[in-house]
């Protein structure tokens, strides 16, 4: 007996539908691998593309602060070039006036101030460091705390008496040997340690600057600093030769840098002068 054509067909037909979805479902999961795939790499393109734009940004600003350190030290040695020639026709002030000058093609602004027009920290009183505190913007309290901490660390740097020596007062054996040490010392924030430490020095060893007193220092507190100092630097007559130095850089992609420096001019030296502080 003959099959059924019909019947043949049938199931012929009804094998290739079933053949059919099969494939259109790998099809459809294909699709769906391949768009997750798609979208994975475009996530990871994406983070590639941000990873790269940091690093660029991270090397320019790195650039951009080298950069404006650079100026900063330059401006540094261009003061101290000027303060070896005295005798120039525009004498650089030694009042702490700032002027401007254009290095590569960016504004650096130079100050000089002679260490001799400053207050001291090994010799002078708890009125004159307590004025200078003031001087720059701190409180009643706040200064007499840098005053008492200040006076505190000269005391514990005294030695005692020998137990086989005969009574005299104690001799200082510790000093305070850089501006640096101001900060620990007085427990200041880096704002007002870079505020206070254009008063005061620890370079020329002297009991209190010429033409200053604590009244003059404190009318800083109602008189721009610059003024103050001004008018004390017109009192003090002789130049010392120990200045410090600052130079600020600030470039147009605002990157900035300020430097501090203490020079004394040494004729012994083979540079014709030294480097007291940096910082």
């Amino acid at each position: 007996m003959s099959p059924d054509p019909r019947s043949y067909r049938s199931r012929l037909g009804g094998n290739h539908s079933g053949f059919a979805g099969r494939d259109l479902r790998q099809r459809g999961i294909a699709l769906v691998m391949v768009l997750w795939l798609t979208l994975v790499l475009s996530v990871m393109a994406v983070s590639v593309v941000r990873i790269a734009r940091g690093d660029v940004r991270i090397a320019f600003n790195v650039q951009e602060a080298a950069k404006a350190g650079a100026l900063a030290d330059g401006g540094i040695y261009l003061a101290v070039a000027a303060l070896m020639k005295p005798e120039a026709d525009d004498p650089w002030p030694l009042d702490g006036s700032p002027r401007d000058f254009i290095i590569a093609g960016e504004l650096v602004t130079i100050s000089i101030r002679d260490e001799g027009a400053k207050i001291d920290l090994n010799t002078a009183n708890y009125e004159m460091l307590e004025a200078a505190a003031l001087a720059v913007g701190m409180d009643g309290q706040e200064a007499s705390k840098v005053a008492d901490a200040l006076i505190a660390e000269r005391l514990a740097r005294i030695e005692p008496v020998e137990a086989n020596l005969s009574m005299r007062p104690p001799r200082p054996t510790g000093r305070f040997a850089t501006i640096r040490e101001l900060q620990p010392a007085a427990n200041l924030n880096r704002a007002d340690y870079k505020r206070l430490r254009n008063l005061v020095t620890v370079y020329v060893g002297q009991r209190a600057p010429s033409g200053i007193t604590p009244a003059l220092v404190r009318r800083s507190t109602l008189t721009p600093p610059a003024q103050v100092l001004n008018s004390a630097q017109s009192r003090f007559r002789a130049r010392s030769s120990t200045f410090a130095i600052i130079s600020r850089v600030r470039l147009g992609s605002g990157a900035s840098h300020e430097r501090f420096a203490v020079v004394r001019l040494s004729a012994g030296s083979a540079a014709g002068y030294q480097v007291l502080h940096w910082d």
